[in-house]
C-alpha cells in the first residue's frame, strides 16, 4: 500500500448504534496505533456488547461449554417461560444435540450421561410424535375437530407420557401446507377437497387432550426456509400471551395453541440465508 493514510467512516450498520459516525486518518507507516483507529476499536467494542444486550428473549446464542446457558435445565426453563426458543451457532457447536437433550431431561433422564444411551434412545422413540400417530385410524384429518371419544382415547394415550416431541427438519422446499395445515383431496364423485391438519395442529390438538403433557416442536435449521410463509398466522399465535387466542387461518376453523406446546428451533449462524430469517421472528 503506498498511500500513507487511508480515510474511513464507520455507521454502524449491523453492529449496533454507535454515538456518532468515526472518522479519521489512520497512518499506515506509523508503529503506533494512530488515536483514530483506538477510537475505532473501542467503537466497535462498545457496539458488539450493545448488540449482546438487545439479543431478543428466548434467543439463546452459541456459548462455550460449561456457560449455565448451555445446559438442558436452563433452556427448559427458558422453554416453559417463553413457549418458543431459538438455539443458535455455527455448524457443529450441538445445536440439534442439546434440544434431544431436553427431551430426555423432559423424559427423566440425566443428560450429564450415557450410561442408559438404549433405554433413553428408545424412550425418545416410544415418545416421538411420528411413532405415537401410528396408533390412529385416520392421520388425514381436521384435527381441531375431533369428535368428544376421539379427544379422549389421544388424550388417554397422549397423557401416558411426560413428554411428547416431534423433530422437523426446515429446507427452502418446506411450506404451510407441509408445516400447519393444508388441503387433499377427498373420495367421492367429483373433485372435493378437505381440510387436513399437519404436525404442527396435530400436536396443538394433542396438547389440548393431554393439557399435564410438555409437547414440544422441535424446528431443525429454521435459517433454510422462509420462515413467514411455513408459520403463517402462526407468527401471532406463538407469542405467549396469545396461547389460549382463537386465531383465524387461511384454511378451515381458527385454531388456539395450548400453553403447553413449546417450540424450539435451531438456527445456523454460520449460513447465508440467515439474512433471510425476519429478525421480529427468530
Amino acid at each position: 500500500v503506498r498511500s500513507a493514510a487511508v480515510r474511513f467512516q464507520l455507521s454502524g450498520w449491523g453492529l449496533g448504534r454507535l454515538p456518532k459516525p468515526v472518522m479519521g486518518d489512520v497512518d499506515l507507516t506509523s508503529d503506533e496505533p494512530p488515536p483514530a483507529l483506538r477510537v475505532l476499536v473501542a467503537s466497535l467494542h462498545d457496539a458488539i456488547l450493545e448488540g449482546e444486550r438487545a439479543r431478543p428473549p428466548g434467543l439463546v446464542a452459541n456459548r462455550p461449554e460449561g456457560d449455565p446457558m448451555t445446559t438442558p435445565s436452563e433452556v427448559r426453563r427458558q422453554l416453559e417461560a417463553r413457549k418458543c426458543v431459538v438455539l443458535e451457532g455455527p455448524p457443529g457447536t450441538g445445536k440439534t444435540f442439546r434440544a434431544l437433550q431436553l427431551v430426555d431431561e423432559l423424559l427423566g433422564f440425566d443428560p450429564a450421561t450415557t450410561d442408559d444411551k438404549d433405554e433413553r434412545v428408545e424412550a425418545r422413540r416410544a415418545s416421538q410424535w411420528s411413532e405415537i400417530r401410528r396408533g390412529f385410524s385416520n392421520e388425514a384429518r381436521d384435527w381441531s375437530r375431533l369428535s368428544k371419544p376421539e379427544h379422549e382415547a389421544i388424550g388417554e394415550v397422549v397423557g401416558a407420557h411426560p413428554v411428547v416431541w416431534e423433530l422437523v427438519q426446515m429446507h427452502p422446499g418446506y411450506a404451510y401446507d407441509d408445516f400447519v395445515r393444508g388441503m387433499t383431496t377427498a373420495e367421492g364423485d367429483g373433485v372435493h377437497f378437505r381440510v387436513v391438519d399437519r404436525v404442527v395442529l396435530q400436536l396443538a390438538a394433542a396438547a389440548r387432550a393431554a393439557k399435564d403433557t410438555t409437547v414440544v416442536v422441535i424446528m431443525d435449521e429454521i435459517n433454510r426456509c422462509n420462515l413467514a410463509s411455513v408459520l403463517g398466522e402462526l407468527i401471532l399465535a406463538l407469542e405467549p400471551d396469545k396461547r389460549g387466542q382463537p386465531i383465524q387461518l387461511q384454511y378451515g376453523d381458527a385454531v388456539a395453541l395450548p400453553e403447553n406446546l413449546l417450540f424450539l428451533g435451531t438456527m445456523n449462524t454460520a449460513d447465508r440465508s440467515i439474512a433471510l430469517v425476519d429478525y421480529a421472528i427468530r
